[in-house]
């Protein structure tokens, strides 16, 4: 039953519209231009913040920027992507979706080939993403218990995935929210080894154990929860990009990054005056002499580039296991019939903190730099969510988010469904 309209004497003021804080023009100031740098860079310009971008001497990419080999461009990116969804995301929030960016350049991101594994003794195991044709590829190779038993880790470390989303991926690493629940669905009491010997494969375990080396940790004591990647790839596939269906280089996205950048306004200089905020995006270790020395840089492994004959017509990842830790060798066919090879070499490594820090076990993985820093935030590939180019971008955004918030209170985050529209972007040149 409807009371009527109220009598205009007495009728209730609409609520007043709310304000936006006035962002001001003391910029975000993004030191390094990683992939971290450019990413929370460009949604942060998208949020109508002015940004600037101080490279520190740094190619746009960090150490995954693309160069010259033989007249060709490489570059010693991973030329296969794990998880699109975080460059797709990156796109959306900063502007233009991806596949509408891709699209404008002649480009697609398709599903790659089935990942080789070669092994010591000969065999050869063409593993798939898909679940069904992953487990079917291990069933021909190894036998029905052994894919029953790979299936089964894999399961488990779905489980292990879904904790990590809450635990540094999609939400910001807390320590002390890391109760008994949490470290045992993060596995914390295992190891990759204690984690190998659960297939019961040589085979199969020496693929559990690479993964160590592939997050540029020592072997020993590295954490189950490395093995997450596994789970990743089987979850959201293996997809390599293509210019008019010929295999393109991955770094070729980092490019458009740079151009979005630019599109949103970043200004590309050094900044010594006043500042709103501060995102650090060169990796950092962790401060103080003890924790300094419990989280050593990351084991990088030696990168060669090389122009060799095709022998594929798509973007091949190999993962050669027969001498110790794991050789990955990317093909990528070229339009004039040659190929270009990016070798990642694990059996030669050095410590670079480039590649961030090495997780050692699970108590050095805890003990990582946390996104919020004393003097500002921390958006690189040494933070929780690890050096995998796709999770130094879900570094960046839970920084942007985090930087949004501070500034203005508005929740960005995509949990948020009354988040706001993002502001205008007519900002002032900085002088």
């Amino acid at each position: 039953m409807s009371l009527g309209p109220h009598p205009t004497n007495s009728a209730t003021p609409a609520p007043p519209v709310p304000t936006r804080v006035d962002l001001g023009d003391e910029p975000v100031v993004v030191h390094g231009a990683t992939l971290g740098g450019l990413a929370v860079a460009a949604r942060l310009a998208k949020q109508g913040h002015v940004v600037v971008l101080d490279a520190h001497g740094q190619r746009d990419g960090g150490h995954w920027a693309p160069r010259e080999v033989q007249e060709v461009l490489v570059d010693d990116l991973p030329q296969t992507f794990l998880l699109p969804a975080a460059w797709r995301d990156l796109f959306k929030k900063s502007g233009r979706a991806m596949d509408a960016e891709l699209t404008r350049h002649g480009l697609t991101l398709e599903p790659a080939p089935a990942q080789e594994h070669r092994f010591a003794d000969g065999r050869t195991l063409v593993l798939p993403a898909e679940r069904g044709d992953q487990f079917h590829a291990v069933e021909d190779a190894f036998g029905r218990g052994a894919a029953e038993r790979w299936r089964d880790v894999l399961d488990e470390l779905d489980e292990v995935w879904q904790q990590l989303r809450l635990t540094g991926l999609e939400r910001r690493f807390e320590a002390a929210a890391l109760d008994a629940r949490a470290k045992q669905k993060l596995l914390a009491g295992l190891t990759l080894e204690g984690l190998a010997e659960r297939v019961q494969d040589a085979h199969l375990g020496t693929i559990i154990r690479s993964q160590a080396s592939l997050a540029g940790a020592p072997p020993g004591r590295a954490p189950a929860l490395l093995a997450v990647r596994l789970a990743v790839h089987r979850r959201f596939g293996s997809w390599q990009l293509l210019r008019e269906g010929a295999p393109e280089r991955a770094s070729a996205v980092v490019d458009l990054l740079t151009e979005r950048a630019g599109l949103r306004g970043v200004q590309r200089t050094s900044h010594s005056g006043p500042t709103s905020a501060t995102v650090e995006a060169r990796p950092q270790r962790p401060a103080g002499w003890l924790a300094r020395r419990s989280c050593p840089p990351a084991l990088a492994p030696q990168v060669r580039q090389r122009i060799v004959e095709a022998t594929s017509e798509g973007i091949v990842e190999r993962l050669d296991h027969r001498a110790g830790n794991p050789v990955v060798t990317w093909h990528r066919p070229l339009p004039d019939g040659r190929a270009v090879e990016t070798v990642h070499d694990h059996r030669t490594v050095r410590p670079d903190l480039a590649w961030g820090l090495a997780p050692a076990s699970f108590r050095v993985w805890r003990s990582r730099p946390g996104i919020r820093a004393d003097e500002g935030w921390n958006a690189s590939c040494a933070q929780h969510a690890g050096n995998e180019p796709w999770a130094e971008l879900l570094t960046a955004a839970l920084v942007a988010y985090e930087v949004h918030e501070e500034r203005t209170g508005e929740d960005i985050r995509p949990t948020n469904k009354t988040q706001p529209a993002p502001r205008k972007q007519a900002r002032p040149a900085l002088s």
